[in-house]
C-alpha cells in the first residue's frame, strides 16, 4: 500500500474520531453545566423555603409586622424561582415535583392570607372569642402541613438535581477518557507506522546515498514493494546510472579541456598584449589630438593676424567681393579657433587627474550663472533651481558640465519669451543621484538621440545655432570618468531635458 494512502487512512480515522468525540464532549460539558445550574437553582429554592418557614413561625408566635413583611418578600422570591425552574427543568420527574411544590406553595399563600385576616381582626377588635381561636389554630395546622409538603418537595427536587449532576459528570468523565484513549491509540498507530516502516526505509535510503556519495557508482539500493520510498530508491538508482555515464563522458571532456588549456593561455597572453597596444594607441591618439590642436594655433594666428593687418591698412582698394572674402576668412578663423579650444579641452579632460571632494551643487550652479552672465534681472532667462544635494565629485570638471548644459539650454531656447530653465535632481536608486536641466527651447527628434553626445555631431545647422559639436561629447567624457551616465529627452518645439548621474560614494 502506498504511504500516502496509509497516511490518509490514519488521518481520516483521526479526523472522524475527533469529529464525533469533540461535539460529544462539548454536548456533555454543556449538559454538566446545565445540571449544575439546575442544582444551584434547586438549592436556592430549598434555602428560600427554609427561610420562609422561619419567618412564618416567627409571625405565628409573635405576630410581628417585620416577620410578615419578610415572609411576603420570600414568597415573591420563591414564586420567581419556581417559575424559572418550570422553564429550565425539563425532566418528567422534576416537573412532577415542581407541580407539587407549586400546589403547596399556592395553598400556603392562600392559607397565610386567611390567617393574616383572622389575626388582624383579633388584634383590632380585641375579641379573643373561642370561635376565632379555633379558626386560627386550624389555619395554623393547615399551613404547617402544606409548608412541610413544600419543604419535602424542595428536598426531593434538590436530591434529584444532585443525582443528575453526578450522572452527567460521570458521563463527561467517560467521554473524556474515551477521547484520550482514542487519541493515544491513534498516536501509537502513527508511531508504529513511522518507526517500523518509514524509519527502516529511510535508513536503507540513507545508507545507499552515503555509499553512492562515497564514490561507489556501481552500488544499487534494494527496491521491494510499491510505496513512495521504493519509487525514490528507483530514482536514486537511475540517477546513479546516469552519473556513472556522465562521469565517463566528463573524463573524456576533461582530457579535451586539458589539451585546450594551453591554447587558452596563449590566447589570454595575446589578448593582454592587444589590450596594452590599444591603451598605448589611445594615449598616442590623445597626444596626437592634443599636438595637432596645439600646432594648428600658430598658422591660425598667422591667418588671423594677416587679416587684421589687411583690415588696418585699409580695404578701400578692395571691391565688395574682396571685402566679403576677408570677412569670411576672419569668421572661419574664429570658428576654427573655437573648435581647437574645444578639442584641447576635450583632450585635457581625458588626461588630467580628478580631485574629488564634497561639492555643493547649488553653489556650483550659481557660480556658472554668474560666469555666463545669466544672474541679472536684465536677462530674459528665468531659472527654477530646486534644492540640490551635495555630491562627491571633481568640482572643476562638473562646473564644465554645468557650463556646457546651461549654455546649450539658453542657446537653443533663443527666441522664447521668457527662456525658462529648470535645474533639479532625483534619486531613483540608492546608488546614484540624477541631476537634470530642462529648457523650453526648440528641442530635438528622439530618433537622433544617439548622435547627441558624439564628437562633432550636430542636430541643427550652424546658421541657426552656433557651436562646434564638442561640448556634449566633453560632458559625456567627464561624467563617464566619474562613473556616471548621460542621456537626454526631447520633442521638437517643446524643449529638451539633459540628464547626468553621479555615484553616491564618499571621496577617498
Amino acid at each position: 500500500m502506498r504511504i500516502a494512502t496509509r497516511l490518509k487512512i490514519i488521518f481520516y480515522l483521526s479526523v472522524g474520531t475527533l469529529a464525533v468525540l469533540i461535539p460529544a464532549l462539548f454536548w456533555s460539558f454543556n449538559e454538566l453545566k446545565k445540571a449544575k445550574d439546575n442544582d444551584l437553582l434547586a438549592d436556592q429554592i430549598l434555602t428560600n423555603v427554609f427561610e420562609r418557614t422561619s419567618l412564618r413561625d416567627d409571625y405565628l408566635i409573635y405576630h410581628s409586622e417585620r416577620a410578615r413583611t419578610q415572609w411576603h418578600a420570600k414568597k415573591a422570591s420563591i414564586d420567581l424561582l419556581l417559575s424559572r425552574a418550570a422553564v429550565r427543568l425539563t425532566d418528567t420527574a422534576d416537573k412532577a415535583i415542581l407541580e407539587e411544590m407549586r400546589k403547596n406553595f399556592d395553598a400556603t399563600v392562600a392559607i397565610f392570607s386567611r390567617l393574616e385576616k383572622v389575626t388582624g381582626k383579633m388584634r383590632t377588635a380585641g375579641d379573643n372569642s373561642f370561635k376565632d381561636e379555633e379558626l386560627q389554630k386550624r389555619l395554623t395546622s393547615q399551613i404547617l402541613l402544606k409548608a412541610y409538603g413544600l419543604f419535602d418537595a424542595s428536598n426531593r427536587l434538590s436530591d434529584s438535581t444532585k443525582a443528575r449532576v453526578e450522572y452527567t459528570y460521570r458521563r463527561f468523565i467517560a467521554l473524556t477518557f474515551l477521547f484520550v484513549v482514542l487519541m493515544a491509540l491513534t498516536t501509537i498507530l502513527n508511531s508504529i507506522f513511522i518507526s517500523r516502516i518509514m524509519a527502516r526505509r529511510l535508513a536503507a535510503l540513507r545508507e545507499g546515498a552515503e555509499i553512492i556519495s562515497g564514490g561507489n557508482l556501481d552500488y544499487r539500493i534494494e527496491c521491494r514493494g510499491s510505496d513512495e520510498f521504493v519509487d525514490l530508491a528507483k530514482t536514486i538508482n537511475s540517477m546513479t546510472e546516469n552519473l556513472k555515464s556522465l562521469y565517463a563522458s566528463l573524463e573524456g571532456e576533461l582530457e579535451h579541456r586539458k589539451k585546450s588549456a594551453t591554447e587558452i593561455e596563449k590566447l589570454n597572453e595575446y589578448l593582454e598584449q592587444y589590450t596594452l597596444q590599444l591603451e598605448a594607441a589611445n594615449r598616442e591618439l590623445e597626444a596626437f589630438s592634443y599636438s595637432v590642436s596645439h600646432d594648428l594655433r600658430a598658422p591660425l594666428r598667422h591667418i588671423t593676424g594677416f587679416v587684421e593687418m589687411l583690415d588696418k591698412r585699409g580695404t578701400a582698394g578692395f571691391d565688395e567681393k574682396s571685402r566679403h572674402y576677408l570677412e569670411v576668412i576672419s569668421e572661419s578663423a574664429k570658428k576654427m579657433g573655437c573648435l581647437i579650444d574645444d578639442l584641447l579641452s576635450f583632450s585635457r579632460m581625458g588626461r588630467i587627474e580628478m580631485m574629488k571632494t564634497r561639492t555643493d551643487m547649488i553653489r556650483l550652479v550659481n557660480e556658472v550663472r554668474k560666469e555666463l552672465h545669466l544672474d541679472g534681472k536684465e536677462t530674459d532667462v528665468e531659472f527654477d533651481i530646486k534644492p540640490l544635494p551635495e555630491v562627491c565629485c571633481d568640482p572643476a570638471m562638473v562646473r564644465q558640465v554645468l557650463i556646457n548644459l546651461i549654455d546649450n539650454a539658453v542657446k537653443f531656447s533663443r527666441g522664447r519669451k521668457p527662456i525658462r530653465i529648470e535645474v533639479n535632481y532625483r534619486n531613483d536608486t540608492p546608488a546614484e543621484t540624477i541631476f537634470f536641466i530642462r529648457d523650453n527651447g526648440v528641442g530635438f527628434d528622439m530618433k537622433y538621440v544617439d548622435k547627441l553626445f558624439s564628437l562633432f555631431q550636430r542636430l541643427h545647422s550652424p546658421e541657426d545655432f552656433e557651436g562646434t559639436g564638442v561640448g556634449l561629447a566633453n560632458v559625456q567624457r567627464i561624467i563617464h570618468r566619474h562613473g556616471g551616465r548621460t542621456w537626454a529627452e526631447g520633442e521638437p518645439g517643446k524643449g529638451a531635458t539633459f540628464y547626468f548621474s553621479l555615484p553616491n560614494f564618499e571621496e577617498d
